[in-house]
């Protein structure tokens, strides 16, 4: 069994447009580990973490395109996760499933008004609650003495619940991220990875956002497969 707890604070000593905020603890964690003779390792965890509102988060104004708000809160999160890694014959397996409550989530959303080009300006706000749930799962493949084949894919669905915005969604998350990679050791001093990145498609809020404050547009942007070839 292991255990831990830390603890911050983040105190502002000076900005303009603001109020101190001490901030919150960090956070707590627990897991135990389980090791059966032979058969791989388990390891169940839970954990409490405080994610503080950065500088860029409170004050930056992005060139013009963000208004401040120093008033953001820190976004808290108690997390579970259930985990196994071992291996099976040649391939070493790492896998996870995870579930996530989030307090006061903090994300970037429209404030309605334009900037002199009619750009949308937005502010980082605590957007409500949200739930993050999802699973992980990595191998590492010897097909031979000089060959080894990597991979991973994540999968995660947010959902958030707002009391301002009835349909508000996250964005900037792709459900899906993959990733393939064949390690080739082609001679003792050289060694040549191709490797593929793949990510599924995900919400954005509009450039053209309509009037009615309590709504928001959003627009689904396509997923891309990103093709490297690597040597070392």
């Amino acid at each position: 069994v292991a255990a831990g707890i830390s603890y911050d604070k983040a105190r502002v000593l000076e900005a303009d447009r603001t109020r101190d905020d001490p901030g919150l603890p960090a956070g707590s964690s627990d897991a135990a580990i389980w090791q059966p003779e032979g058969q791989g390792e388990y390891h169940p965890s839970l954990s409490s973490r405080t994610r503080f509102p950065t500088l860029f988060d409170r004050y930056s104004t992005r060139f013009g395109m963000a208004v401040p708000n120093p008033d953001l809160k820190s976004e808290r999160a108690l997390n579970t996760e259930l985990g196994y890694s071992g291996e099976l014959g040649p391939v070493t397996l790492n896998t996870a499933l995870f579930y996530s409550k989030v307090k006061d989530v903090i994300q970037s959303v429209p404030t309605g008004a334009l900037d002199g080009e009619g750009r949308q300006i937005t502010q980082s706000r605590n957007v409500g609650d949200g739930v993050y749930k999802g699973f992980e799962v990595s191998a590492d493949w010897q097909l031979a003495d000089s060959m080894v084949l990597v991979a991973n894919d994540t999968y995660m669905h947010r959902m958030l619940n707002d009391p301002l915005w009835a349909d508000y969604r996250p964005t900037q998350t792709p459900r899906h991220n993959a990733f393939l990679r064949l390690d080739r050791q082609a001679t003792p001093v050289l060694t040549v990875s191709p490797s593929v990145q793949v990510s599924s498609s995900h919400l954005s809020e509009s450039a053209i956002q309509p009037e009615d404050p309590a709504a928001i547009a959003y627009t689904r942007m396509g997923g891309f497969a990103l093709a490297n070839l690597d040597s070392a």
